[in-house]
């Protein structure tokens, strides 16, 4: 949750694809101990936060991303996890 909040502040001082590149960097380094330190995991990874970033500047609603972020981890339970 505390990464939209830091993505609408990065927007208040930087463009789209500035603030989106500072939040990929950001999910990276906080999430990197967590999984199997694959390239893999972190181009998904990458690619679901710049998901996110879109969603949140298109629709300007937190919820978008919530439902989005709901529903990589619940399709996690059918396909496992892509990130481990």
């Amino acid at each position: 949750m505390t990464l939209w909040f830091l993505y609408k502040a990065f927007r208040g001082s930087y463009s789209m694809s500035i603030s989106t590149a500072l939040i990929v960097i950001w999910t990276a380094y906080t999430h990197w101990l967590n999984y199997s330190h694959s390239l893999m995991a972190a181009v998904v990874l990458s690619l679901f936060t710049i998901v996110q970033c879109h969603l949140r500047e298109k629709s300007a609603s937190l919820w978008d991303c919530i439902l989005c972020h709901f529903a990589f981890n619940f399709s996690s339970l059918f396909i496992g996890d892509p990130l481990r």
